[in-house]
């Protein structure tokens, strides 16, 4: 089996990911541990939503440019056109959504108060977050998924000194560290892919993948729309420190999610090159690593909150009930890959759509019960996409 894994490319890729989705986490774990000791509840709060803010933008300016270079990188002469395209258009349109999201801070979110030198700060880490996240397709989309796990090592290892440099910053010390950290990750990416920016576009090529790349960004904003909205709903509604309680036990239940994740990715790359699709292949492999760490989290997942701090632990059951989630995001993940290989944009944006809506809706409508009634609207929503996607034919 080990042997058929190591031979495998799909398996061997999927497995580098995943294993640098894990050491990732580990670090992410670590560091949010530094974090919640040396800084108040509130102050990670606040900063868990500029993160989340953050994250939102790069999100929306990333125009779907991440999974087209993943896709087409293969099929396409000019390679390093493709990737320059990629990386202008990133950092153009980071910068433009960033800056409106500052101007318009009063409505996207009254709570949080950024001093003039923080928000030139904020707009220009949101562009550098954009390059961070589409940078990593190059490396997959090049099958060379040990890059990814180096480039993302750089980061964390860095990430985790730097808030006791920061402490006296309070939220903008939690902020500036990931930042920084961001930013010389990025750089090593862009040395290692020996990058020359280029300012003129191949439109060709842009014409080529546009379609691909808008309905897959559509679907990826509304599949990731709920874990970064909520920390600004929890924080507006509620309080920042309910937003610390959401936001760490969140992140730990991210790492079951990078599974199917990793799986999706080198299930796309692998059909940019073998149009066959292997659907059923990727599922047994997500499940099969899947389910031992979903039951192996429930057990453990008071205790992982406590070595927080013991003030986590009151989330413990929202801890449990993210992971059980799992089960039925690995199916999502997956039949969405497929459907994105396949080029059912439709199919692919309602899916995720109904994630968005449902999730988003009931959360503000169950915000009175908490976490738990924030876990009943993810769950809930993830349910009701499998349905969905079990009834579209592949």
């Amino acid at each position: 089996m080990l042997k058929k894994i190591i031979k495998d490319s799909l398996y061997k890729n999927s497995l580098y990911l995943i294993i640098n989705s894990i050491l990732i986490s580990l670090f992410g774990f670590i560091f949010w541990n530094i974090t919640t000791k040396l800084f108040t509840m509130e102050q990670v709060g606040i900063a868990t939503t500029l993160i989340s803010a953050q994250s939102i933008i790069g999100l929306l300016a990333s125009l779907g440019f991440s999974t087209s270079i993943i896709r087409f990188y293969s099929k396409i002469e000019k390679k390093d056109e493709l990737i320059n395209n990629s990386i202008i258009l990133n950092t153009i349109f980071s910068l433009i959504v960033g800056t409106i999201f500052i101007l318009g801070i009063s409505i996207f979110s009254p709570k949080l108060s950024i001093t003039p030198s923080q928000k030139i700060i904020f707009i220009l880490s949101s562009s550098i977050w954009t390059l961070f996240s589409t940078t990593n397709s190059i490396f997959i989309a090049q099958k060379k998924s040990k890059l990814v796990l180096v480039k993302n090592l750089i980061f964390s290892i860095t990430k985790l000194i730097l808030p006791f440099t920061f402490v006296t910053l309070g939220a903008y010390g939690i902020f500036n560290s990931l930042n920084i950290a961001t930013l010389l990750s990025l750089t090593f990416t862009l040395l290692i892919i020996k990058y020359k920016p280029k300012f003129k576009l191949n439109k060709e090529i842009i014409k080529n993948t546009l379609k691909f790349s808008l309905s897959n960004h559509l679907s990826s904003v509304f599949n990731t729309s709920f874990g970064y909205v909520t920390p600004l709903i929890i924080t507006n509604l509620i309080n920042p420190e309910t937003t610390a309680l959401f936001y760490i036990p969140w992140m730990i239940g991210n790492i079951l999610f990078f599974i199917p994740i990793a799986v999706s990715q080198s299930f796309l790359a692998e059909n940019s090159h073998n149009d066959k699709s292997n659907i059923k292949k990727s599922l047994k492999f997500t499940y099969l690593l899947t389910i031992p760490s979903v039951v192996f989290t429930i057990i453990i997942s008071k205790y992982l909150l406590i070595f927080f701090k013991p003030e986590y632990a009151k989330a413990t059951l929202f801890l449990q009930l993210i992971s059980i989630s799992t089960l039925f995001y690995s199916y999502n993940t997956i039949k969405n890959a497929s459907l994105s290989i396949k080029h059912k944009n439709k199919q692919l944006i309602i899916s995720n759509l109904i994630i968005a809506i449902t999730s988003i809706t009931l959360t503000i409508l169950l915000i009175n019960k908490g976490l738990i009634g924030i876990a009943i609207a993810w769950i809930t929503s993830q349910i009701i996409c499998c349905f969905y996607l079990i009834l579209q034919k592949q």
